[in-house]
C-alpha cells in the first residue's frame, strides 16, 4: 500500500491536494478491491523511485530496471520490511 499525494478539483473549480491510496498490480489487493470498488495502482518502478531514490551527481538511477522484481526484493530484504 502506497499513500500518493494528487491534485484535485472541486465542482466549485478549486484545487486541493488529496492522499490517495494504492496498492501494486496483481496483489490481492486489487483482485479484492476489484469485486466491490474502484482500485488505484501503482506501478513497481514507481515505487522502486520512491524506494531507491538516484544519486544526486550523476542523475543515473542506483539500480536498472531490468529485472524489477529482484531489485524490489533486495530492497526490502536489505532495510528488513519483510
Amino acid at each position: 500500500m502506497v499513500a500518493e499525494l494528487k491534485e484535485t478539483v472541486d465542482d466549485s473549480g478549486k484545487r486541493f491536494r488529496r492522499v490517495c491510496f494504492s496498492c501494486l498490480p496483481d496483489t490481492w489487493r486489487v483482485t479484492k478491491s476489484q469485486e466491490t470498488e474502484s482500485t488505484n495502482v501503482v506501478s513497481r518502478g514507481r515505487l522502486l523511485a520512491y524506494l531507491n531514490p538516484v544519486k544526486s551527481d550523476d542523475r543515473e538511477p542506483l539500480i536498472q530496471e531490468s529485472n524489477l522484481e529482484a531489485d524490489i526484493q533486495s530492497i526490502l530484504e536489505q532495510n528488513n520490511w519483510l
